[in-house]
């Protein structure tokens, strides 16, 4: 992307106090949810963007859930 450098990165950086939140479970109900599934694409989104990245949990993109994704 020609102008990435100009646009904030979405991955959380450290000192965010969302870091050091108790990531919360995705209740079982809610793992179809359309917010959940959002969530997941925006990650996947993000994570295949990266250069050097495997995995991305939910709380570097600034939401306290146990949620990850992987390449």
């Amino acid at each position: 992307m020609l102008f990435r450098s100009l646009v904030k990165d979405p991955i959380v950086q450290i000192g965010a106090p969302v870091l050091r939140e108790a990531a919360k479970a995705v209740p079982h109900k809610d793992i179809r949810s359309r917010k959940t599934l959002a969530l997941i694409a925006k990650m996947k989104k993000i994570l295949a963007r990266e250069e050097y990245g495997v995995a991305l949990a939910a709380p570097q993109v600034g939401s306290a859930l146990r949620l990850f994704v992987e390449i």
